[in-house]
């Protein structure tokens, strides 16, 4: 796509806007907003060059905006967010998040293109705590069993990375689970489009199994509590 661009309410908001604080020359710039990474680099065709993901980095969209004055394009997180305004207009410019730009490429570029079938049970899985033991946000100690798991079968469940990570976090969660282990999640932080068709984006991800150090039955909840209220 390419075409003219013509700057929206969102650089106006920056007038009483907290900044965010970056290399300004910076050839190219990658931030998080409110469930999208946005890649925005400087084109040969004297414009910029945006990509759009998801949280499970499958691309949505992009292009190059050309015929751009200097001052239109000195701020490429204003214009990415500009550029998000076709997906989510109630996105700020404070909403966004410096995220590393080659992470966020090679995840991007390395993740299989695998459809996934509606009837395979939904297994959504923790990162901190879980799928590693580490004092947050550092990343090390994995589970070497759940992840050896998870490689071995990953064609037989749908597998969801559910956790409270966001932004340059998540891309470490993500980066290193594809890197060190070779595992690409099937959906990252949300439903899958079955789902999302037939109940509506919902915010809690739904899962026919959950795998979280924090969870606990209503039955062990329960014998639990009953054991504290008699001790």
């Amino acid at each position: 796509m390419v075409n003219n661009y013509e700057s929206s309410y969102v650089l106006e908001e920056m007038t009483n806007a907290e900044e965010v604080l970056y290399d300004v020359s910076a050839e190219e710039v990658a931030f998080f907003a409110k469930g999208y990474y946005v890649l925005v680099q400087e084109s040969s065709l004297c414009g910029l060059d945006f990509t759009i993901y998801n949280s499970s980095f499958d691309e949505l969209g992009g292009g190059v905006i050309t015929n751009l004055e200097e001052s239109e394009y000195e701020d490429k997180v204003a214009f990415g967010i500009d550029m998000l305004h076709d997906f989510d207009k109630t996105i700020l410019y404070t909403d966004a998040v410096l995220v590393d730009y080659s992470m966020v490429q090679d995840i991007a570029s390395e993740k299989p293109y695998c459809p996934v079938p509606k009837k395979k049970p939904i297994v959504a899985v923790d990162f901190d705590g879980t799928l590693v033991h580490n004092q947050y946000p550092d990343i090390n100690n994995p589970d070497l069993s759940l992840i050896s798991f998870i490689r071995e079968h990953k064609d037989d469940y749908v597998w969801i990375l559910n956790t409270c990570r966001k932004g340059q976090c998540l891309v470490d969660a993500v980066y290193y689970m594809a890197e060190e282990h070779g595992i690409f999640f099937d959906y990252v932080n949300e439903n899958t489009s079955a789902n999302i068709e037939r109940f509506g984006n919902t915010r809690k991800v739904y899962a026919d199994i959950y795998i979280d150090n924090s969870a606990m039955s209503a039955a062990a909840f329960l014998l639990n509590n009953k054991e504290v209220q008699t001790a």
